[in-house]
């Protein structure tokens, strides 16, 4: 393999300067490793140089070929832009460059699917897995799992509160609380008791008429509630079907059955009947495909040894991204003693704020090389940082959590000596006035004439950007009433049938994307009536347009022109809304649900919008997948407003950080006490990596400032020029002359901003 001859051809190719050592040692390196890698070290890059390399001296004399996986679409997409149009043999046989959900699917779940379940795969997602059994339970009132998962929500709702108390004109409602609760009408978490074994100490001069009222409405309340379709379907979310154990988990399940489910169980027995009827229609979270997938490979060493024999050479990028199960499978397929195939794992342990949870992962799935064999191999490292400044990199490397030996962020670039400013706020600052500020930082230090802006922009970005109910904590959205949730995927399917005109692939430059999302949502509803075709299965795009076809040329070249003016008022005049009247209207009329579905006369049973009213008319409607909001000034300075974790892998000129609250504030999760103070001795506060010193965070208890390091490590990683954290001051004020005294001076602290 020819490597060293091909490097100088690569750097001419995919960067402006040259490939140090680090770098190069990584490009000629051919042998099973794992590389560590720190924000904007060109990891990438340097994988794809590798690839151009390896590419030259294809084919290779035994036929095989190599297999390039990264964790989302847009790191692939990212790959293929920069390296097809020099190496397009490495998009086609024996070669493989995809998603690692993409892989497992093609080469072993949909052959582990079908010997199983008689099916290939149809769609990986868990919203629409959680909607499809979700709607199976609730349109079977009768059944015993939705008998338990309604006893669940109406027990969640048996909560008295303040608020239900004000309704009635209660002065003092926590004195009314405590007398429910003395009277025993109340327990102590001040769910409503038994009504009808109280009934006549309710009635009796106990209580004055509206404390009985107040009793009595509340129980009609509650014996009156029905769950909702939305309730369900976060229900569902919750539960874990687990094969192994027979058994499905989850936490709303009670104790006593250790939160458990049986499959023996009749409840139990139910809810496994609709998932593996699900799993036949080919409709599969996706941690069920490597979990099935798993399962497979280990009892088919054949295919095994087929893939191995394929794939020479195993790359994954953003290797930090993955989780165990999809750890395992890649593994199990390629990694051992006896396999030929090279693996090469690329990543940086301390950006894995992904997981399938809610939580941020104290810890990385992937245990590299070195650490689990010390004595076989030997990670790689790049240590310099292309992106940040040496004073940006000084502050970034004091929040590394996993740390190697000898290992330090360095930073390498070199047009800018710009302090991180840390911006003090109290709670009557507003978002305009934290906006101004940063326009004024970026206007002072000339950043928007710099190139870097053109390239990369500014961003303001938080952890919490949106809360389900409104508080006195700070987020973005309270601070920006304009942003929305941004979507990290690009979907075909959506829970009601405004968002396939609202959020389908905006950015395609044909009308394609929305004809795509119109048709996906047609079939959708379809699929919720049960309505087939002919050969009894689902309809898709395709089949649907030739039954269409099949009503005659008047129908069928009316509906072609329908959807043409759907997808151009949606794609080209933004008439997203009339678009959704419109279809509306359509597919409730006689021309779409009342066609006759059916070929067969004795068949034939006229069809309505039953079981899809509520997806139809979007009464749940959330604008959740809108692209980030770019906020303009009248200096015509754009500043996107995103989350963490959608900036992740993102460079910016400058990035405005604001600390918002998650169970607690970052500034807060910081500061860990290792020991009380008493009146002898002082309280000793843990090394905090504000001050610019490394942190020893040890403990299970410190696991909120575990949370807070990897959060604004990402964060505070992304900007090449200017980094601005903003705080409370109420939040740091007991420290805040530490702070302005720190060694060396790491922040430039601004307090204009904060409101008397």
């Amino acid at each position: 393999m020819e490597i060293e001859k091909f490097i100088t051809q690569a750097k001419k190719i995919f960067i402006s300067g040259s490939f140090d050592e680090e770098r190069r040692d990584f490009i000629k390196n051919l042998e099973t490793c794992d590389l560590l890698a720190v924000p904007g070290s060109g990891k990438t890059t340097a994988l794809i140089a590798k690839l151009y390399c390896i590419a030259q001296n294809m084919p290779f004399e035994d036929g095989s070929g190599i297999l390039v996986l990264a964790h989302t679409n847009t790191a692939v997409e990212e790959i293929e832009k920069k390296i097809k149009k020099h190496c397009p043999q490495l998009f086609q046989y024996p070669n493989y460059v995809g998603t690692i959900q993409s892989f497992v699917n093609r080469y072993v779940a949909n052959q582990a699917c079908f010997e199983q379940y008689g099916s290939y795969i149809t769609k990986n997602e868990d919203e629409l897995s959680n909607e499809k059994v979700a709607r199976e339970i609730f349109y079977n009132k009768s059944s015993k799992i939705y008998a338990i998962l309604s006893r669940y929500l109406k027990e969640s709702r048996n909560t008295l509160t303040e608020v239900f108390l004000g309704k009635y004109g209660i002065a003092d409602k926590k004195q009314q609380l405590v007398k429910f609760r003395s009277l025993e009408f109340i327990d102590k978490n001040d769910s409503l008791l038994n009504i009808q074994k109280n009934y006549d100490r309710i009635t009796s001069s106990l209580l004055t008429q509206t404390e009985r009222k107040i009793l009595f409405d509340f129980n009609n309340t509650l014996k009156g509630y029905e769950p909702s379709l939305t309730e369900i379907i976060e229900l569902v979310k919750r539960i874990e079907y687990n094969e192994e154990d027979c058994c499905f988990y989850s936490d709303i399940f009670p104790k006593t059955w250790k939160k458990r489910l049986v499959f023996s169980s009749p409840s139990g027995a139910e809810l496994k009947t609709i998932y593996d009827e699900l799993r036949k229609q080919g409709y599969f979270k996706y941690i069920d495909s490597f979990d099935l997938s798993l399962k497979f490979i280990l009892s088919n060493t054949d295919l095994k040894n087929i893939l191995q024999k394929r794939f020479k050479y195993v790359f994954v990028d953003e290797m930090q991204d993955l989780e165990i199960n999809q750890i395992n499978i890649v593994d199990q397929i390629f990694f051992g003693k006896e396999s030929p195939t090279v693996i090469q794992r690329i990543g940086d342990k301390n950006q894995a704020i992904y997981s399938s949870g809610r939580k941020v992962k104290q810890t990385c799935d992937w245990i590299t090389r070195e650490e689990a064999e010390a004595e076989s191999y030997v990670d790689l490292r790049i240590q310099n940082s292309l992106r940040l400044s040496s004073k940006t990199a000084d502050l970034v490397d004091k929040f590394v959590l996993q740390r190697p030996e000898n290992y330090k962020v360095t930073g390498l670039f070199k047009d800018s000596d710009l302090n991180p400013h840390l911006i003090l706020i109290n709670r009557d600052t507003t978002g305009k006035e934290i906006k101004s500020k940063f326009i004024e930082l970026i206007k002072k230090h000339q950043l928007n004439n710099c190139d870097k802006n053109i390239e990369n922009g500014f961003k303001i970005i938080s952890w919490v950007t949106d809360k389900e109910e409104d508080n006195s904590e700070l987020y973005l959205k309270k601070l920006f009433s304009e942003y929305t949730k941004e979507s990290r995927v690009r979907k075909e399917d959506f829970n009601c049938l405004k968002k396939y005109i609202y959020h389908f692939d905006a950015g395609a430059l044909t009308l394609g994307a929305a004809r795509a999302s119109i048709l996906n949502s047609l079939t959708r509803i379809l699929d919720l009536e049960y309505i087939r075709d002919g050969r009894g299965r689902k309809f898709t795009k395709s089949t649907l347009m030739q039954f269409l076809k099949n009503q005659g040329d008047e129908y069928y070249n009316d509906f072609k022109a329908k959807l043409f003016s759907w997808a151009f008022d949606a794609t080209v005049n933004g008439k997203k809304e009339e678009v959704f009247q419109d279809l509306k209207i359509f597919i409730k009329g006689p021309d779409f649900i009342g066609l006759r579905w059916s070929a067969e006369e004795e068949d034939f049973i006229a069809c309505s919008i039953s079981r899809s009213e509520e997806f139809v008319d979007s009464v749940n409607f959330e604008q959740e997948e809108n692209p980030a909001v770019s906020v303009s000034s009248n200096e015509e300075i754009n500043i996107d407003l995103q989350s963490i974790h959608a900036v992740k892998g993102q460079t910016h000129c400058a990035t405005m950080y604001i600390e918002s609250s998650y169970f607690k504030y970052e500034t807060s999760k910081l500061r860990v006490v290792a020991r009380v103070g008493t009146k002898t001795r002082p309280e000793e506060i843990l090394p905090n990596p504000l001050f610019n010193q490394y942190h020893n965070y040890r403990s299970d208890g410190d696991a909120r400032a575990k949370e807070a390091l990897k959060m604004m490590y990402v964060g505070f990683s992304r900007p090449t020029h200017l980094l601005c954290f903003v705080v409370l001051e109420e939040n740091i004020k007991d420290y805040l002359d530490m702070l302005c005294h720190t060694k060396g001076g790491i922040w430039e602290i601004d307090k204009a901003l904060l409101v008397t």
